[in-house]
């Protein structure tokens, strides 16, 4: 690769295997990442922008490397890769000094704009390939045309000129199986609604199909997606409440015939939940599900999330009831972006979710061989995962697969503040069914004896104004986001004394301690007056502590109008 294209090889890693160089890189949760697995093979590449703003990629048998078209902070935005046999091309966007759409492959010295049609393009983009191996491009541009929505769907493949596809402010796309692809869009009708629309181009066209309508529907939000499920056309959206704008149910569209034919189902039309996530696996027998990830719609600062799954025989024409794969006991602490994941054998199904029960992410889920009719096991911890806070992203469709099966890939949490993470793939293997797990529950020793100690401890450093050993009683959420100067400069001029303990209840790693205390804020005195604090009072309040790390942690939480809190386990 020519200079201009391969701008600095960040050795740092060298030495590595691959996924354990993407373990350890750096991405903050508001960049993009983008993975991409060529089928039947060990080819497979990642890009992402990490936390000093860079470009980066892995080829397939390369090491991570800085890519862009100049040194240094590129500006964020979406992020795409592809992989074939024998090809990968790298896709980005950047606004300086002009807005262009970039792509790199690796049989190429240098990266072009592919943007020969003055889009005007957005961050919004995505990569693949045909099956004779040429590059096709899709991304978003608010280019104005007479007649036509200002945000429209821009397509380009090697060889050939862009063309303005659908209407559309996101990207909704799937690939066929054969190298066709579909574009999804909406366009505004004169009655104030929109219609989902799409154009097919057929792996041996030279051409999208005309526009098509696959439905009318309300207005909708940013959450917009399609799919290739086992060849069944897959789209979905979001229907927003008028008066709030919040996403709240969605719609799922489905077609077994390439778009002569649509089911048209609602999602699950609960009026006091805000769904934001939906996956869809279906196989070649006319069997689909669904997995839903939301949470009650509610102005207190914990919001309980909300999980649903449903099931069809029909290709989508009637579902079973929705039903909740995880055990109400965990309710205490959120779950997040519920997958749906095709085993390697007819019939295998997985079902994963990013849970913390145990107040840090670890994946549970479940596995069955008919599809999801049955399960073999449900609701348990993936006891293969390596250790560490693993999570899943909710923004995307995780899974790929390998000659050894399907995988995902896993976003691991480097500190507890939550704010970067590393990418690993995580293989699906039967064997999470075979294993004979308990039902989660922390091993804690005399655990509350143990707890009251600890309080006793903490009441007694807070009465003596120690604040560095208060601070080390904090839960890890709040010492691995505040520093210690931040935490000292906020404590105030009151003194605590004759602590009271009443009432524990431990509830998995959760404990709600009653206890009171006499709290007085001591006498001041000022050049010429002296200020008179209110009488002394006793003060009755539940703590929660947090079994973490061996031990238990005060949450930190300052209860005035839903004050400072750093905990991580429950939806804010």
């Amino acid at each position: 690769m020519g200079a201009f294209s391969l701008l600095l090889a960040l050795m740092v890693y060298a030495g590595d295997e691959p996924q354990h160089q993407l373990a350890e890189v750096q991405i903050p949760i508001t960049n993009l990442w983008d993975h991409a697995q060529a089928p039947g093979s060990e080819r497979r590449a990642t890009v992402f922008y990490d936390h000093e703003y860079r470009f980066m990629a892995q080829w397939p048998d390369t090491e991570l490397q800085e890519y862009g078209v100049k040194p240094g902070p590129t500006f964020l935005s979406g992020v795409g890769v592809a992989v074939s046999d024998h090809r990968a091309g790298l896709l980005w966007y950047d606004k300086d000094p002009d807005k262009a759409v970039f792509l790199l492959t690796d049989d190429a010295a240098d990266p072009i704009n592919i943007d020969d049609i003055d889009s005007n393009p957005l961050g919004e983009l995505a990569l693949t390939f045909t099956p004779d191996e040429r590059w096709q491009a899709l991304w978003v541009g608010e280019r104005q045309i007479q007649g036509e929505p200002l945000y429209n769907v821009y397509y380009r493949q090697e060889g050939q000129a862009g063309e303005r596809v659908v209407p559309a402010e996101q990207l909704a796309w799937l690939a066929e199986d054969d190298g066709g692809i579909v574009v999804f869009g909406r366009r505004p009708t004169a009655e104030g609604q929109q219609q989902i629309v799409f154009r097919h181009r057929a792996a041996d066209a030279d051409a999208f199909a005309p526009e098509q309508v696959v439905t009318a529907t309300p207005p909708f939000g940013m959450n917009f997606r399609a799919w290739n499920a086992a060849g069944i056309w897959a789209v979905s959206w979001d229907v927003q409440y008028a008066e709030v704008g919040i996403a709240n149910v969605f719609k799922l569209a489905l077609s077994a015939d390439q778009g002569e034919t649509w089911q048209v189902t609602r999602f699950p039309g609960d009026e006091w939940v805000v769904w934001y996530s939906i996956d869809v696996a279906a196989d070649t027998e006319g069997h689909v599900v669904v997995a839903l990830t939301g949470m009650l719609r509610s102005e207190q600062r914990d919001r309980p999330s909300r999980f649903a799954v449903m099931r069809s025989t029909d290709g989508g024409r009637s579902w079973s009831e929705a039903w909740n794969p995880r055990d109400e006991q965990w309710a205490y602490s959120r779950m997040n972006a519920a997958k749906v994941v095709p085993g390697a054998e007819p019939g295998e199904l997985y079902l994963l979710w990013e849970d913390w029960r145990s107040l840090r992410p670890e994946l549970y889920g479940g596995f069955s061989t008919d599809f999801g009719a049955t399960w073999e096991v449900m609701d348990q911890r993936f006891v293969n995962q390596p250790e560490g806070r693993n999570g899943l992203a909710a923004w995307r469709h995780v899974d790929y697969r390998d000659p050894s099966g399907p995988y995902v890939m896993m976003q691991r949490y480097h500190t507890d503040r939550y704010h970067e993470y590393g990418l690993i793939p995580f293989h699906l293997t039967p064997e999470f069914a075979a294993t004979e797990l308990a039902d989660f529950a922390p091993d804690i020793p005399d655990a509350e004896e143990r707890l009251q100690e600890r309080v006793a401890r903490y009441w007694e450093a807070m009465g003596e104004r120690d604040w560095v050993a208060t601070y080390a009683f904090l839960d890890p959420y709040a010492r691995a986001t505040w520093p210690l100067e931040g935490y000292i400069n906020r404590r105030g001029p009151i003194d605590y004394s004759n602590l009271e303990i009443g009432a524990i209840r431990i509830e998995g790693a959760i404990a709600y301690v009653d206890l009171s205390i006499d709290a007085e804020i001591p006498r001041r005195r000022l050049p010429g007056t002296v200020l008179n604090p209110p009488e002394p009072r006793r003060v009755s309040m539940q703590q929660r502590w947090l079994w973490l790390d061996d031990q238990w942690h005060y949450e930190y939480h300052e209860a005035v109008d839903n004050g400072l809190r750093f905990a991580q386990y429950v939806n804010r």
